[in-house]
C-alpha cells in the first residue's frame, strides 16, 4: 500500500507501505484498516517440495488531528519448504507517527519496530530464512524478526515550475542487538546466545515529478543507502556494501483507466568481512545489479471498481565472483480493485511467475503470487 499526500514519489518510500494495484492512495484525513490473506509459492528445479508462504498483513492508519497520522503495520506468516524447515509466527510490529506541515509539502516521521517477530531460529529455520530474504523472490515477509528498531525521517517538496515538482529527504534507522539464531554445538546441543547487532542505516533521497500532459506524468528519484558495521557481541564482523537505487515511474490516464509502471535499479558496493583481526573489503564484488519492473494497467472501469492487468520482471546480474544471484523471472497476472460499499474496498491479484535463478547453480523457477485483501474506512 502507498499513502498518497499529493506530493511525489520521494514521499511514497518514506511513508512506507504500498500496494501496486491501488492507483490512488487513501485520504490521510480518514481512518483505514487494511487486512487480507496472501499466498506465494515457488517450485525450484531439482527440489521436490515447493517453498511457500501464507501471510496475513494488517495495517491501520489513524489521523490524529489535521496534521498527524499514526500507522501500525504487522504481518504474521507461515512459511514452508523441505521437511522440518518451517517458520510460523508473528512479524515485528511497526508503529510510525507522521507530522505533515507547510501546506502538505513537508513531513517528519518517527517510528519504532517493536520486536514481536520470531527470532532465535534453529538451523533448519535459518536456512529457510535465507531463501525467504532473497530479493528476486519478493516474499511478503522476508524477515520475521530484527529486534528493536527506531527510525526517523523527513522530506520536503517544492514546485520548481508549473509542471515540475522536486523533493529531497533523509531517513535514519537504528537497530538494537538481538538473537537471530540459536547456534547448536556438539552432541549435547549446547547453544550460543551471543547477541547480533545489525549496522545502522542512513538513507538520502532526491526526486522529481514532471507533468508532461494533463493525463501523463513521469517520476524519477535517486536513493543512496549507507550501512554501518554489524557487531557479533563486541566484534565487528560484517559491513554491507553501500547501495545506490534509482526509481523511474510513469503514469498515463485514459478516461477512467490508466497505465502505471515503475522500473527500479539497485546496486551495492563491496562488502567487508571479519578476517582475523579486522574487517577487510572483498577483492571482487559479490553483489550484482538488480532491476525490477512493475506494470499495472486498469483496462475496465465498473462504477468505481476496476479490472487490472499485471506485469512483473526481475532481472539480476551476476557478480564479479561467480553467477550466484543471477536471475531472470517474468510474471503475468490480473487483479480486481472493487468498491463493495462506501466504506469497504476489495483488492485481489493473481500472478504466475517463471524463469531461472542461480543459487549455487542455475535452477528453473516457477511460482504464483496471490492476494485477497479488504480496506475498511473507519
Amino acid at each position: 500500500m502507498k499513502h498518497k499526500l499529493g506530493i511525489p514519489i520521494i514521499l511514497f518510500l518514506l511513508f512506507g507501505q504500498a500496494a501496486a494495484q491501488q492507483e490512488l492512495i487513501p485520504d490521510t484525513r480518514r481512518s483505514y484498516l487494511s487486512t487480507g490473506f496472501g499466498y506465494q509459492m515457488y517450485r525450484l528445479g531439482g527440489y521436490t517440495n515447493t517453498i511457500s508462504q501464507a501471510s496475513f498483513p494488517i495495517s491501520l492508519l489513524l489521523p490524529l488531528g489535521q496534521r498527524f497520522n499514526l500507522t501500525v503495520i504487522h504481518t504474521p506468516a507461515s512459511s514452508r519448504w523441505e521437511e522440518g524447515q518451517d517458520i510460523d509466527g508473528l512479524s515485528d510490529t511497526w508503529i510510525v507517527g507522521t507530522y505533515i506541515f507547510w501546506q502538505e509539502k513537508a513531513m517528519v516521521n518517527v517510528g519504532v519496530g517493536v520486536p514481536t517477530g520470531k527470532t532465535k531460529l534453529d538451523n533448519d529455520q535459518f536456512q529457510l530464512s535465507m531463501f525467504l530474504s532473497r530479493n528476486a523472490l519478493q516474499f511478503q515477509l522476508p524477515i520475521y524478526g530484527q529486534g528493536f528498531c527506531v527510525k526517523s525521517g523527513f522530506a520536503v517538496v517544492y514546485p520548481a515550475a508549473e509542471y515540475v515538482v522536486v523533493g529531497a529527504g533523509a531517513h535514519y534507522l537504528h537497530r538494537r542487538p538481538y538473537n537471530p539464531v540459536l547456534y547448536e554445538k556438539g552432541e549435547v546441543g549446547t547453544t550460543s546466545l551471543i547477541e547480533y547487532k545489525p549496522g545502522d542505516e542512513v538513507i538520502g533521497q532526491v526526486g522529481v515529478e514532471f507533468q508532461a500532459l494533463d493525463n501523463m506524468k513521469f517520476m524519477l528519484d535517486g536513493i543512496y543507502t549507507y550501512y554501518g558495521r554489524d557487531l557479533w557481541g563486541d566484534t565487528e564482523v560484517y559491513r554491507s556494501g553501500q547501495k545506490v537505487s534509482m526509481n523511474f515511474g510513469f503514469l498515463y490516464r485514459l478516461d477512467k483507466n490508466y497505465l502505471w509502471s515503475q522500473i527500479t535499479y539497485r546496486h551495492k558496493g563491496k562488502i567487508e568481512e571479519y578476517r582475523g583481526l579486522d574487517l577487510e573489503k572483498e577483492a571482487q564484488n559479490s553483489n550484482g545489479f538488480q532491476v525490477d519492473i512493475d506494470i499495472v494497467c486498469k483496462v475496465m472501469d465498473l462504477d468505481g471498481s476496476g479490472i487490472l492487468l499485471l506485469g512483473d520482471g526481475r532481472f539480476y546480474g551476476e557478480n564479479e565472483k561467480d553467477t550466484r544471484g543471477k536471475a531472470a523471472i517474468w510474471g503475468l497476472g490480473f487483479g480486481v480493485d472493487a468498491r463493495l460499499s462506501d466504506r469497504i474496498r476489495l483488492d485481489f491479484h493473481f500472478k504466475y511467475l517463471a524463469g531461472n535463478y542461480t543459487f549455487t547453480e542455475e535452477r528453473s523457477v516457477e511460482g504464483m503470487d496471490t492476494y485477497l485483501g479488504f480496506t475498511f474506512r473507519l
